[in-house]
């Protein structure tokens, strides 16, 4: 009658209380959603936190500190909720809307071409050899990019178009 007594008590020092799994799991959950939205550069000093007092929780866990395993856990979540809460604005602004956040944007007011070249810069790449507003003058030469020459008989070499009808 003893031992079976016994076995329950043992059994539920070993057992870790679900509010403390529950707890690790959200977390987790929003230790990825803040990364999703640069926490790294964002909030990392709440990021760092949260992530190490997380590790923290496993170690204490793995040790049977369950009472010091959770005071990791909950800091570790409320250091995680302030690192999404901060990097949310931070990093989901992009104000060109070329789907590259402004944190990581070289060129956050000027939208990337994604043609295949440096792509992840968040800038236009820009071929000096090549004609970007196909009116036959080299983009180094062409004072308009963007608009194409032309060609009145009115300053037809610097690749902008008049603003009169000649």
């Amino acid at each position: 009658m003893r031992f079976s007594l016994l076995i329950p008590l043992v059994l539920g020092a070993c057992a870790i209380p679900r509010g403390v799994l529950d707890t690790i799991d959200r977390t987790e959950t929003t230790l990825v959603m803040a990364h999703k939205v640069y926490a790294p550069l964002c909030a990392p000093e709440y990021l760092a936190n949260a992530e190490s007092h997380l590790d923290f929780t496993r170690v204490e866990l793995h040790q049977g500190g369950i009472h010091r395993a959770e005071e990791h856990v909950n800091f570790a979540y409320d250091q995680a909720l302030k690192a999404l809460e901060i990097s949310t604005p931070c990093g989901g602004v992009d104000r060109d809307r070329d789907t590259i956040p402004d944190i990581v944007d070289s060129c956050p007011d000027e939208p990337e071409d994604f043609d295949g070249d440096r792509d992840n810069d968040g800038c236009r790449d820009i071929d000096p050899y090549g004609d970007e507003d196909g009116d036959g003058i080299i983009n180094m030469e062409d004072g308009c990019i963007d608009e194409p020459e032309d060609f009145d008989g009115h300053n037809d070499e610097d690749g902008c178009p008049e603003s009169s009808d000649d």
